[in-house]
C-alpha cells in the first residue's frame, strides 16, 4: 500500500463499513486500523503535553489549524475566537496545522483541558503584585520568583475561585468570566466594571 493511496482513502472516507472488512485497492489492502491511524495522523491534533501553561481550550479552524486558547472560545464563520486578538497571548496562541478529512467536522474539535481528577479542581499561582493567574498542577512548576511573591489558590471543582470581595483580584485588561451568586455570568475585560461587580457576597446592596 503506497502512503498517496492510503493518504487518499483517509481522506475521501467519511466512515469504515460496518463489516469491518478490509478494502482492497489496486496498491494494496487496507484495514481500519491503517485508514484510523492515517486520518489522526492528517488531523494533527496537539497533544496536550505541548500546550502552553495557561491553555485551558483546545479547537480546530476551518483551514485545518489548530489553536490553544486560555479562556472558552466562540465559534464564527470559519475559526474559533478568544477575546477581541486572537495572536494575542494573553488570548490564544497557534498550535499546529492538520487536515480535515471526510466526516472530521472542525467544528466539533472543542476541548477542554483533561484533569487526572475532576473532584480535586484547579489550582492557581496568583502574583501578589500584578495579580496574574497561571494554573498550577504540580509540583514541578515554579514560575520565577515563587517562594516570595506567588501564592497558591485551589480551585472549586468546575474550576471558579471563590472571592470575598474588594479590590478587582485580576489584571486590568484580563479576559474573565465571572459567576454571581444568583447563578448568572458575565464576561468581559477587568478593569472595565466598577469596583461594585468585586462586591463582597455579604453585602446586599452589591451583586
Amino acid at each position: 500500500m503506497s502512503q498517496d493511496a492510503l493518504t487518499k482513502l483517509a481522506m475521501e472516507l467519511a466512515a469504515w463499513p460496518s463489516d469491518g472488512r478490509e478494502k482492497v485497492t489496486p496498491q494494496g489492502r487496507v484495514n481500519e486500523k491503517m485508514w484510523l491511524q492515517r486520518r489522526a495522523e492528517l488531523i494533527n491534533k496537539p497533544s496536550w503535553d505541548d500546550a502552553p501553561e495557561w491553555a485551558e481550550w483546545l479547537a480546530q479552524d476551518e483551514d485545518g489549524s489548530w489553536w490553544f486558547f486560555n479562556g472558552r472560545p466562540k465559534l464564527a464563520a470559519d475559526f474559533w475566537y478568544h477575546g477581541d486578538h486572537k495572536e494575542d497571548p494573553r488570548f490564544g496562541k497557534k498550535a499546529l496545522n492538520g487536515g480535515l478529512p471526510a466526516g472530521h467536522d472542525w467544528r466539533q474539535t472543542l476541548e477542554r483541558r483533561p484533569t487526572e481528577s475532576k473532584e480535586s479542581g484547579v489550582m492557581y499561582a496568583i502574583h501578589g503584585r500584578t495579580k496574574e493567574h497561571r494554573p498550577y498542577r504540580d509540583a514541578a512548576f515554579r514560575p520565577e520568583g515563587y517562594e516570595h511573591v506567588w501564592e497558591i489558590v485551589q480551585a472549586d471543582a468546575d474550576g471558579w475561585i471563590p472571592w470575598e470581595g474588594g479590590e478587582c483580584p485580576l489584571p486590568s485588561g484580563q479576559w474573565v468570566e465571572v459567576r454571581y451568586r444568583i447563578g448568572a455570568c458575565r464576561k468581559g475585560f477587568a478593569g472595565n466594571w466598577s469596583p461594585g461587580w468585586w462586591s463582597a457576597p455579604g453585602d446586599i446592596a452589591g451583586p
